[in-house]
């Protein structure tokens, strides 16, 4: 979730942010767009919301569900055993 667009109702969603974190992370967001190091000089803990938000110097990985190789990124083959080999 773009931390800098979302309403508060959407960012109450996130783990690790409360009332006081949404209403201070509006208030700062009228003025500039926030970056991780401001969301942890408001005490927010970076380690919990870091899967969840986009910020402007954080953009993770998104997995695609429509890429070829999904499959393996998500479950490596491995040899399937055969049950009556000695």
């Amino acid at each position: 979730m773009d931390v800098n667009r979302a309403s508060a109702r959407e960012l109450l969603r996130v783990p690790g942010f409360g009332q006081q974190s949404v209403q201070r992370i509006l208030q700062v967001r009228r003025w500039r767009r926030l970056r991780l190091t401001d969301l942890a000089s408001l005490n927010v803990s970076i380690k919990r919301v870091l899967p969840f938000v986009v910020t402007a110097d954080h953009t993770p990985h998104l997995l695609r569900l429509d890429a070829v190789d999904l499959r393996d990124r998500i479950a490596p083959r491995r040899e399937q055993l055969d049950l009556f080999t000695a």
